[in-house]
């Protein structure tokens, strides 16, 4: 699966491939990442009515995208 997607702040970071991990709920994982000490940048949101998205930055600064298709 693949897609172009432009990241709300495309603007203020240089280009970069971002990878999605499909989980079992986006909403609980990003829960799990605050507890952990990252940071939700885009909640859960539906793409096309057919896949929850959202990404989150890790501890180490790296964006990463989540996706569950319904």
């Amino acid at each position: 699966m693949g897609s172009l997607h432009q990241h709300k702040d495309a603007g203020t970071k240089a280009p970069a491939v971002l990878n999605y991990i499909k989980v079992a709920s986006v909403e609980e994982t990003l829960k799990k990442v605050v507890e952990a000490g990252g940071k939700v940048v885009e909640e859960k949101w539906t793409e096309g009515n057919h896949t929850d998205m959202g990404t989150f930055e890790d501890t180490e600064g790296n964006l990463v995208g989540l996706l569950h298709w319904l």
